[in-house]
């Protein structure tokens, strides 16, 4: 075995090492407990503020295309969004509130009888 074989070894024990010692670590968030589940401030963060979406990713979310999303904003009848200088983003929350709105029961119903 040559030097350069006992280095790339080193080297590669070592990366697994640091690996094993990351999986096994705690998190080093600071952590809080919520209905007897652990949950760290970046992802109590999230939960509380879910990421907002692009308008591909939105459409995609409410299972529509994304031309039909556009149109909607264009010409009104679609979700509230956010508007951060060229860039149109919307909330998840938003998204969710908005189709349930159009739930419906029937082909005929018009809106007013609500899915319980």
């Amino acid at each position: 075995m040559n030097s350069t074989d006992g280095r790339m070894r080193n080297r590669a024990e070592r990366q697994a090492s640091a690996a094993e010692a990351r999986r096994r670590a705690p998190n080093r968030h600071v952590c809080s407990q919520v209905d007897g589940a652990h949950l760290s401030d970046d992802v109590e963060s999230r939960i509380a503020h879910p990421p907002k979406l692009d308008t591909r990713k939105a459409a995609e979310h409410c299972g529509i295309g994304h031309s039909t999303l556009v149109k909607y904003r264009v010409f009104g009848g679609g979700p509230p969004f956010f508007k951060i200088g060229r860039r149109v983003v919307y909330d998840p929350d938003d998204l969710d509130d908005w189709l349930e709105e159009r739930r419906r029961l029937s082909t005929s119903d018009r809106g007013d009888a609500r899915a319980r």
